[in-house]
């Protein structure tokens, strides 16, 4: 067979190289895998003028020609192995390879300084049949990982290249076929042939793994839209589950509140009503023993005793009836506190205006403070003193001294209303457990709470309780 036949063989191949590394990076270069198209056709137009070098053997001597080729199929085949194991999430191709690629060269350099023109084209060709098989095998596992059959043909492809050109090497290197590098032949047309296939194939394969990873991109992508559809209609379905509920807490929570503000008028004023007509028949009753000359034992002052009993009674039960509507008032509230400056003396005198007389005058207040102004919810501060103040009393036993101490701590800037008492002490006390409306001190925590503060209970050497109320100034 003739240069007739062999040169355009060559011609075809770099052709085909070529026009299919321009589809490639036509079709690829808007995809997300931009870098592994540049890479891959790099590598095709490499490989297309290492067939135009072979071709243009009437204008480069033999040897120039056929080794830039060798050259160029070389690169051509590292470069597109490198696109493949980018494709894997691996690191680039000269690592792993750059020991046998550099033995090749040695070997390569020293047959060409030797001039062994016969070995150095089989070494050239079972060094490229090797590159070739190593771009099979990374097309082979693309192919598994992707789960693309476009890779499998393009790993097929290049197999059948590389086995092309062992045979070719194998051949010369055994004395089957004569070295001629310049001349057509079988197994020329076979190795040529089978590299304008390659590049047909071969190239075909990438496309469609391209189509088939842009495909898939495409369809988890849709899977996610829909995914974050659900999430968000789910979403926005509680959402709206929790505003109906919210809303309808609101509603019962202000339903609530009005009754038990209706309830408590109805209960307070007959209480008023009963405490003030108890009061009027003690003063008429206690004018009696006067008009009949403070006869002792008198049966109207034991009456009056009674009524004064009965009145003490009626107050502890108003006081029992504030804290439950102060403690149902404060489960149930969704504003802030309205807040407001009031001064601290008159509030204190309030409190201890809901004292009956006798608790009143044992009571001994001492200031340690210039503080006269503060910033609180006054309704709630005052039932939260006179729940300390009353707290003091019950567990203090007959006879108890309480102190109501007001003061002012530094760092951090507080308010601190301690309310001390001689009695039992803390184990005599057992505290109300926080949430059980109507009990004293719960109340007296959760007003704490309200206001950004706390409530401590400490001894008060050498006996009895000091409660104090901690309730956080601005600072200066």
């Amino acid at each position: 067979m003739t240069d007739t036949v062999n040169m355009p063989i060559a011609l075809t191949g770099g052709v085909v190289y070529l026009l299919m590394a321009l589809t490639v990076w036509s079709m690829g270069r808007r995809t997300p895998h931009v870098d592994v198209v540049r890479l891959w056709t790099l590598g095709a137009l490499c490989a297309s003028a290492g067939l135009l070098l072979i071709s243009g053997r009437n204008v480069l001597p033999i040897a120039l020609g056929y080794g830039l080729a060798g050259v160029m199929a070389a690169v051509a085949m590292l470069v597109q192995t490198a696109a493949l194991r980018r494709l894997l999430g691996r690191p680039g191709v000269w690592r792993p390879m750059r020991g046998p690629v550099a033995v090749a060269a040695a070997v390569l350099l020293g047959l060409a300084l030797a001039d062994d023109r016969p070995r150095l084209f089989v070494a050239s060709l079972l060094t490229l049949a090797v590159l070739t098989a190593t771009l099979a095998w990374h097309a082979r596992l693309t192919a598994v990982q992707q789960r693309s059959r476009s890779a499998a043909l393009l790993a097929w492809s290049q197999l059948v290249l590389a086995l092309a050109m062992l045979a070719r090497g194998l051949s010369v290197a055994t004395g089957l076929a004569p070295y001629q590098p310049g001349q057509g032949g079988p197994a020329f047309v076979l190795v040529h042939a089978t590299a304008v296939l390659s590049a047909l194939y071969g190239s075909l394969g990438f496309m469609g793994l391209l189509l088939d990873i842009t495909r898939r991109a495409e369809v988890r992508s849709r899977e996610g839209q829909v995914a974050e559809a659900v999430r968000r209609e789910a979403a926005e379905r509680a959402a709206a589950e929790l505003r109906a509920t919210l809303a309808q807490r609101d509603a019962l929570a202000a339903e609530r509140e009005r009754m038990l503000q209706m309830l408590a008028h109805e209960i307070r004023q007959p209480l008023h009503n009963a405490s003030g007509a108890l009061q009027a028949a003690g003063q008429a009753l206690r004018q009696v023993p006067a008009a009949a000359g403070a006869q002792a034992g008198h049966p109207a002052d034991q009456v009056a005793l009674r009524l004064g009993r009965a009145e003490a009674v009626l107050g502890e039960v108003r006081a029992v009836l504030d804290n439950t509507l102060a403690a149902a008032s404060l489960l149930s509230r969704s504003t802030p506190l309205a807040v407001q400056e009031v001064e601290l003396g008159f509030l204190i005198d309030l409190a201890l205006g809901d004292l009956d007389e006798a608790q009143r005058q044992r009571v001994q207040l001492q200031w340690q403070t210039d503080l006269r102004q503060v910033e609180v919810e006054p309704g709630l501060l005052r039932l939260a003193l006179r729940n300390l103040l009353v707290n003091a009393f019950s567990h203090g036993g007959p006879g108890v001294a309480v102190q109501l101490r007001v003061a002012e701590r530094i760092d951090p800037p507080a308010l601190l209303l301690a309310v001390l008492d001689d009695g039992p002490g803390m184990p005599a006390v057992a505290p109300p457990a926080e949430g059980r409306p109507g009990l004293g001190l719960g109340i007296v925590r959760q007003v704490a709470a309200l206001h950004g503060g706390q409530l401590a209970l400490l001894p008060n050497p050498p006996r009895g309780l000091q409660a104090v109320l901690v309730l956080p100034l601005p600072a200066a």
